[in-house]
């Protein structure tokens, strides 16, 4: 049988169609990155032949329709045959191994040595949701999951005709699952095509490696690909985890400045440091914990204390209400304290019990200032902004949803461990942060009196202080503000006008924040900074 002929037409940037598809799809593990798909797509997912989707949207009616199991096997074979192009001479038994429950059959692909398995695939009776488990017994997904370890076969898919789960498993890696819900296909066309892009026969027979060794574009060879760039995931988590520190210290010194220094009057250098570096690693340890189901995943949890969810409720409100709205809110900061209480003491209510977890890093006690913080949600998003979704290194580039599951507690003490030559400083007067290597925190006034010795005494005190070359010093310097960037630095300021003219012939030298909005400190400020220790 020959394959589906398919024709391409997106109707967006392929990086935002394969970041669209994943949010979507929401899988399981470290699936696929947009950044691979983009290499195995770069024009896109192939669209599906018209009279394919015409077929299979009268297929899916009909089985939705009656919800009987008489029309499943037929309903199989359309997708199977008809979108995916399994011939029926490339199944066959697969090899015997273990003690699991054995496929209905294995997909077969050229190798070395004659074919070679490449799929096991796994029917379910109608209803069955393949990866849930019921009785105490291991979902679908995770049986089939614990035989491509046994058998070395990375690839299954399981399915009762409504759910298709595309599961991905390895010794000794994590395993990747994403269900596709038929049910979505018509209303979601993008799910369709990376469902029979994935999975058509070409791509799923194809051997992971070529002759040389390198990967190919085999489905298996993909997550191959994103496994090996994870790699890279625990150097871009810390930077991130960085950035959202500094957030998190400049919004506590904004709250304090409003207060007249009532807030922080009584708390250390350090003490501040410490504190908003815990609620990070809070952060990163719940959102470990969700991934891993060490958490309740009940409705109750995910809608009101779900540090993921919260995330997309917050994408929601400033997608849908603006930036402004979201920074003049606080609803966030309070949730995310009710949590921290919750995983320390626990929670005997009977529609959520949590076991109380104890120990010293979600101790509310340790540093009971933070409760008096009412932290904008804008803050908030963009912190578990940082701490969900990777990003891109150009312009040009779609954010990624970072993989917890991917990563072990070693990574996560290495993210700590970059964070522990930084602390923060009380100032007095006003400061600016500059870009370059080095990211430096300095007294305006400083930066004023070296600016008026003249440019080569200028351009030689910021290499020696940014470690930025001259080349680059001298576009920053030739760079000027736009009105938004005016208003974003007059806001920055704590609408001063005179420090933000003065300011403006140094625009082009400031770093941004998350937000996008200069780094500059108002007098009294809490600086954020590496002090080596």
């Amino acid at each position: 049988m020959p394959g589906p002929r398919r024709h391409r037409a997106p109707s967006i940037r392929p990086a935002d169609q394969h970041t669209e598809w994943l949010g979507l799809l929401s899988p399981d593990g470290p699936f696929l990155s947009a950044e691979v798909l983009l290499e195995a797509f770069p024009d896109g997912l192939p669209a599906v032949d018209t009279e394919v989707r015409r077929t299979l949207r009268q297929g899916w009616h009909e089985l939705d329709r009656e919800r009987t199991g008489a029309l499943v096997p037929a309903w199989i074979e359309l997708v199977l045959g008809e979108l995916l192009g399994w011939d029926e001479e490339q199944r066959a038994q697969p090899v015997a191994e273990g003690a699991r429950v054995a496929p209905e059959f294995a997909l077969f692909g050229p190798g070395p040595s004659g074919r070679e398995e490449r799929l096991h695939f796994y029917r379910l009776p109608l209803g069955t949701e393949p990866a849930r488990s019921q009785g105490g017994r291991p979902s679908p997904v995770e049986t089939a999951a614990a035989r491509c370890r046994e058998s070395g076969v990375p690839l299954a898919l399981v399915t009762d005709g409504q759910y298709w789960a595309l599961v991905h498993a390895l010794p000794g890696k994590p395993t990747s699952v994403g269900v596709f819900d038929a049910d979505l296909w018509g209303e979601e066309p993008l799910l369709l095509q990376a469902f029979a892009a994935l999975l058509e026969s070409k791509r799923v027979r194809l051997p992971a490696r070529d002759k040389g060794g390198d990967l190919t574009n085999a489905a298996a060879a993909l997550f191959e690909r994103t496994f090996d760039k994870q790699s890279d995931l625990t150097e871009d988590l810390g930077n991130q985890v960085l950035r959202a520190v500094e957030l998190l210290v400049a919004e506590i010194a904004r709250l304090d400045r409003e207060s007249s220094g009532r807030f922080l009057e009584h708390v250390g250098e350090r003490e501040i440091y410490k504190g908003a570096l815990t609620v990070l690693m809070r952060l990163v340890f719940l959102l470990y914990a969700e991934e891993q189901r060490l958490l309740p995943t009940d409705d109750l949890y995910a809608d009101h204390y779900s540090v993921s969810r919260l995330h997309d409720q917050l994408t929601i409100d400033r997608d849908q209400l603006g930036e402004e709205v979201v920074d003049r809110r606080a609803a966030a900061w309070p949730r995310l304290l009710a949590l921290f209480n919750g995983i320390h003491k626990g929670s005997e209510h009977p529609d959520l019990r949590l076991p109380p977890y104890g120990g010293s890093l979600f101790d509310p006690q340790t540093y009971e200032w933070l409760e008096g913080f009412a932290v904008a949600d804008r803050v908030v998003f963009e912190i578990l902004d940082a701490l969900v979704m990777l990003k891109p290194k150009t312009k040009k580039g779609t954010p990624t949803r970072i993989s917890y599951k991917g990563l072990g507690v070693e990574d996560i003490g290495h993210v700590y461990e970059g964070l522990l030559e930084f602390s923060v400083r009380k100032t007095q007067g006003p400061y600016v942060g500059l870009q370059g290597k080095q990211e430096p925190e300095l007294p305006l006034a400083k930066v004023e009196e070296v600016y008026s010795e003249g440019e080569e005494v200028f351009l030689d005190w910021l290499q020696e202080e940014t470690k930025a070359t001259r080349t680059q010093l001298k576009k920053m310097l030739a760079a000027e503000p736009g009105p938004e960037e005016r208003s974003r630095l007059h806001s920055a300021w704590d609408s001063d006008a005179e420090l933000t003219e003065r300011t403006l012939p140094f625009w082009g030298l400031l770093r941004t924040d998350l937000r996008e909005d200069p780094t500059v400190f108002p007098d009294r400020s809490v600086v954020f900074t590496r002090v080596g220790e």
